[in-house]
């Protein structure tokens, strides 16, 4: 199996790390890291060790989607670890000191994902990618466990039946990984769906609503906000059973924000304004994660999600001690989700 996974690449022969040397390098990764995971990886040998793995609709690495953890096992030998019950993990090393993790993963359904982690600092891996994959289908940020100034690059190319998302933070070194990630019919779907179903909301929250003419803009972006909030915290299996869903559907709004709502602003700005919304929707999600799912008889209380909409929405145009106007958004919110719920729960068939 070891040719396979590095054919047509002879220049880089692999090592892979069997399983009680592997368990070594576990417990002694403070050794090993201090003398090979600090060296960059060069240039030259990136995109080759990004490429031992190919995909398809079909499959990845030859290996159909929705194969059983135990089918792949047994496919590719005992050299891989099951370090979790929905992993399997082996380390390789490239010319006896790049260290490559290959990771597979499996949701209920079976193969979803297979990860490549370079162990090593990557020099800007993103200009290697576009040269490699093209421009992404989707480009955004994320908050890091590292903290705000250190946030993740998230770059994802969709294809037929499977995408390629690339994440990469920089803290004191590069850290980067790539994915193979498997992608549903139903789930693209159901994505687009609520990207309309977003949108459409917002804007019909948003335009009742009497505002100063500098304030419609943020406003309609809250509600945006809101509505994606609200979908996240669905026990939809959509959301909750499919690591990266919400991430998906974020690049998807900003990709439709970017060509409906900011189509009088030229290309850079766009891309600008865009990417300008994600630490405002990173603010937005903290914030709101500390509110309570109303019940039907409270959905107007303080401390709940409509309300504290409401109470936001209020202050931003200017009504912030009218409570006719708080209780109004957060009524017209509570009934626009209706729409949303309805989409998602039709997803509970399609999961």
């Amino acid at each position: 199996m070891a040719s396979q996974r590095i054919q047509g690449l002879p220049e880089l022969p692999a090592r892979v790390l069997r399983p009680e040397t592997e368990v070594g390098w576990v417990t002694g990764a403070r050794a090993v890291a201090a003398t090979v995971f600090r060296v960059p990886l060069p240039e030259k040998c990136v995109l080759p060790i990004l490429q031992t793995v190919s995909a398809d609709k079909v499959g990845v690495w030859g290996i159909p989607w929705r194969s059983s953890r135990d089918a792949v096992l047994q496919r590719l030998g005992p050299i891989w670890q099951c370090r979790a019950p929905n992993q399997l993990r082996c380390l390789m090393f490239f010319v006896g000191r790049y260290a490559v993790s290959y990771t597979f993963l499996f949701d209920e359904e079976g193969l979803k994902m297979l990860s490549i982690d370079p162990q090593q600092p990557i020099r800007d891996l993103r200009t290697l990618l576009l040269r490699w994959l093209g421009a992404p289908s989707v480009e955004f940020e994320m908050p890091s466990l590292a903290g705000p100034k250190y946030p993740e690059q998230h770059m994802v190319w969709m294809r037929d039946g499977y995408r390629v998302c690339v994440s990469q933070t920089t803290y004191k070194t590069s850290r980067a990984g790539l994915s193979y990630e498997r992608t549903d019919p139903a789930e693209i779907s159901i994505r687009k769906d609520l990207v309309r179903g977003i949108l459409n909301a917002a804007a019909q929250a948003t335009n009742p609503l009497v505002l100063p003419t500098d304030a419609r803009p943020p406003i309609l972006m809250n509600f945006v906000f809101f509505f994606y909030h609200w979908v996240a915290r669905h026990p939809s299996k959509f959301v909750s059973g499919r690591p990266g869903f919400m991430d998906d559907l974020w690049g998807a709004l900003a990709k439709e924000i970017k060509s409906s709502l900011y189509v009088n602003l030229g290309p850079t700005e766009r891309d600008k304004a865009v990417a300008n919304l994600q630490p405002l929707l990173n603010d937005f999600m903290t914030e709101f994660a500390r509110y309570r799912m109303p019940s039907p008889e409270e959905e107007r209380q303080p401390g709940t999600l409509f309300y504290e909409l409401g109470r936001r929405v209020a202050e931003m145009a200017g009504h912030g001690r009218e409570d006719y106007v708080v209780l109004g958004v957060a009524g017209t919110a509570a009934t626009s989700v209706k729409s949303l719920d309805y989409l998602l729960e039709s997803s509970r068939e399609l999961a």
